[in-house]
């Protein structure tokens, strides 16, 4: 108890008021998330299509192929979530499980950067308002392997922290990061960043152990890249679902003109969006911490920009998009950002008004991270019509032998996890033989034989969800 009082005793009383309103805001973020984890919504569209061949598929043989439905995620992301399905039971809640422990990993990792990579006098600060960034809180709870590519890049970084303070030798740093490679896809480009930084600086220095341990160390990284690229990556790369779903998604690096110009425009507020809605100020910030950064920390803020660099001509070149979802690792990235720049400002016996203009424009920026208190709403922690479950219940209860149910093509994934794949009996009062289930065909069908379907039926239910734009008009017409 001793130790404490001292502690309080030499700790000013500003640093003790922004350690209490940060740990605050941290606990509410991550209640939030609990509160989104247990509200337990659907499934939504893309998490039961990727939840088909994880429960399809045994352990053995869950990589053997391409995962079914234009899926794909790093394969020791499925085996982490397989594992966690294999012990406690697939469900929404297990499938989630491990984006909502990556997220309390993305937090202790941005405290740990600030406080010991830039080491800014507040780290606490930047750590409290990660946690309340909406877009991070809600896929903190999702099925897919966004949330554990934030923490893997955050990872990446602080393992470099590690090696450049002597704590990891070249070759277990390299061992490392061959291993994160097939747990996140977009760590390349930050692993990339670290190796190219380091066999620069050996060859600006004419450090020949340097340059020779950096090209040591990146061919034990670019041999797992190659192996995974060739057994999991190129199949996925080759498809032409996803060389135009990447195609539609490319920052213009080098604009060809003005509709370039705004796709950049547009796409970098987009990013900033979901951030605050202050984008004007957060963008000033970024850049006023990027060049602080360079001045303070040039090694760690130069291999942030050149892994930056890297996404950019990936995405220019059509293989990687550049979409919020896949960027979800550029928030934390912003958020240190954001806060070196404010730390700058925060010098030692500033006048009363200077130091209210900086409080007012720290209060400024978590004013305008808002948007994550929206789901202190109950009804706003599921996803408007992506929740099929109690039309699925009803339709079990209520059904009748002479009745059916046609289930709507992009509603079948989410439809198959809850009701059971290659099920096509529904109704508790009916027997199990009886097989009253339509699933619907590929809207780009136009749907001629589901219509033909349902028109037979004396009577029939539609189970809808996911409808885009008038995907269904030709069938409800």
């Amino acid at each position: 108890m001793d130790k404490y009082i001292k502690f309080i005793k030499q700790s000013d009383r500003v640093a003790i008021i922004i350690w209490c309103i940060s740990l605050l805001l941290i606990l509410s973020g991550i209640c939030i998330s609990i509160l989104l984890y247990t509200a337990n919504r659907n499934l939504w569209l893309d998490e039961g299509m990727l939840a088909y061949s994880l429960n399809t598929r045994s352990f053995s043989n869950l990589t053997g192929s391409v995962l079914d439905m234009d899926q794909s995620a790093p394969i020791l992301y499925l085996y982490a979530v397989k594992v966690i399905t294999l012990i406690f039971g697939s469900s929404e809640l297990t499938l989630r499980i491990f984006s909502f422990i990556c997220f309390a990993g993305v937090l202790l990792l941005v405290y740990l950067l600030m406080k010991n990579v830039f080491t800014v006098k507040y780290p606490i600060l930047c750590t409290a308002f990660v946690s309340n960034i909406s877009t991070l809180l809600y896929y903190s709870n999702e099925f897919k392997p966004y949330m554990s590519d934030c923490f893997c890049v955050l990872f990446v970084l602080y393992l470099y922290f590690l090696f450049k303070q002597g704590k990891l030798k070249i070759f277990l740093l390299s061992f490392i990061y061959s291993i994160l490679l097939w747990l996140s896809n977009p760590v390349i480009f930050f692993i990339g960043g670290v190796f190219i930084y380091e066999f620069g600086m050996g060859i600006f220095y004419k450090d020949k152990a340097t340059v020779l341990n950096t090209v040591l160390g990146g061919v034990i990284v670019l041999s797992s890249f190659f192996v995974l690229y060739i057994y999991w990556l190129k199949p996925v790369a080759d498809s032409e679902y996803m060389i135009n779903y990447w195609t539609n998604y490319k920052f213009p690096l080098i604009p060809k003109g003005v509709d370039d110009l705004k796709r950049i425009l547009q796409q970098s507020r987009e990013l900033l969006s979901f951030m605050s809605r202050w984008t004007v100020v957060l963008l000033l910030l970024i850049c006023s911490g990027t060049i602080i950064a360079v001045v303070r920390k040039p090694s760690y803020t130069t291999v942030l920009l050149i892994s930056v660099f890297l996404i950019l001509i990936a995405s220019y070149i059509g293989k990687y998009p550049f979409y919020h979802r896949l960027m979800l690792f550029i928030y934390p990235i912003f958020s240190i950002l954001i806060f070196i720049a404010l730390d700058s400002l925060m010098q030692e016996n500033l006048r009363w008004y200077r130091n209210a203009v900086i409080i007012g424009l720290i209060i400024l920026v978590f004013a305008g991270n808002y948007k994550s208190l929206r789901y202190i709403n109950y009804s706003n922690r599921f996803n408007y019509g992506e929740e099929p479950g109690k039309l699925i219940e009803y339709v079990e209860e209520n059904i009748t032998e002479n009745q059916t149910l046609y289930v709507y093509y992009h509603s079948i994934p989410v439809f198959s996890f809850m009701h059971g794949y290659d099920n096509l009996h529904i109704g508790k009062n009916i027997d199990d033989n009886v097989e009253n289930v339509i699933l619907g065909e590929h809207f780009n069908t136009k749907f001629p034989n589901d219509i033909v379907s349902i028109q037979n039926m004396d009577e029939c239910y539609l189970l809808f969800s996911h409808i885009v734009g008038d995907r269904i008009k030709p069938l409800m017409d």
